[in-house]
């Protein structure tokens, strides 16, 4: 081969040598791109994250910020406003032929206290509305109290995504007043309702079942007095009246901080 072969030889060998160079820079360019642009897609994903988050803590009710709510005590998980309605009357009443029954409400604060890994004790303060009907004399009376339930809850070992409870106990009950709606007809000489002979206290035993999920509580509540409605005998019957207070009571509670724990 002479000289100009040669030279055209090394010539073609440096410009497939250069075009392969230019090549993989080429394609190393490209790689480098696609790499920053996964990073930056990377990036602005954790920063639109952060910024989501950070607008999620802004966001967020700040109820009184001075109370730390983190920090309450964990028996005040289980403080609830409890509210409902009630029906019934008078029972082992002398005139019961002659009664009806009234529906009422109530409502107030209560709390339950663990004493054993599923006994609880219950203690609350409500405002209650109820009373009976003299039918055959269209006439109602309605008595306000305010009650004391003191409870013991039993949790049942069925159900377990919801918490059920059977509890009994007794209930004290203070009368602050008594509403009568009608009167006795004038020339009426038999047995009479007398609003001042009310007992102003009042107890009986309690018993239903309840069942709890997250911040809600359900309850189903029997009552059954132990002492009588009036404290002394009309003087215009020889019988008297011996009757007491039963009624039922559906009940409906919300736990006020527990979510307030959440802030």
């Amino acid at each position: 081969m002479n000289c100009t072969g040669r030279v055209v030889l090394i010539l073609t060998v440096l410009l497939i040598v250069q075009k392969g160079a230019c090549n993989a820079s080429v394609h190393k360019l490209a790689f480098n791109n696609q790499i920053g642009l996964l990073e930056n897609e990377n990036y602005s994903s954790q920063s639109s994250a952060d910024t989501i988050a950070d607008s999620t803590e802004l966001s967020k009710p700040n109820l009184f910020p001075s109370i730390p709510w983190s920090n309450l005590p964990y028996f005040m998980d289980d403080i609830m406003v409890i509210g409902g309605l009630n029906h019934g009357g008078l029972i082992y009443s002398n005139y019961f032929r002659e009664l009806g029954n009234l529906k009422g409400f109530q409502i107030g604060l209560e709390g339950y206290y663990p004493l054993a890994e599923k006994v609880f004790l219950n203690v609350g303060l409500q405002y209650r509305q109820n009373g009976f009907a003299h039918e055959t004399h269209d006439i109602d009376f309605q008595f306000h109290n305010i009650d004391i339930p003191i409870l013991f809850a039993f949790e049942l070992p069925v159900f377990r995504r919801y918490d059920w409870r059977i509890f009994m106990g007794t209930q004290m009950n203070s009368v602050l007043g008594v509403n009568v709606q009608g009167e006795y007809a004038n020339d009426y000489d038999g047995f009479r309702y007398n609003a001042d002979e009310i007992n102003k206290f009042d107890f009986g035993f309690t018993f239903g079942l309840s069942i709890e999920r997250h911040d809600f509580y359900l309850r189903g509540k029997g009552y059954f007095g132990a002492n009588r409605v009036f404290r002394s005998l009309d003087p215009n019957s020889q019988i008297g009246e011996t009757a007491s207070f039963s009624f039922f009571q559906i009940e409906l509670g919300y736990f006020l901080f527990r979510r307030l724990r959440e802030f």
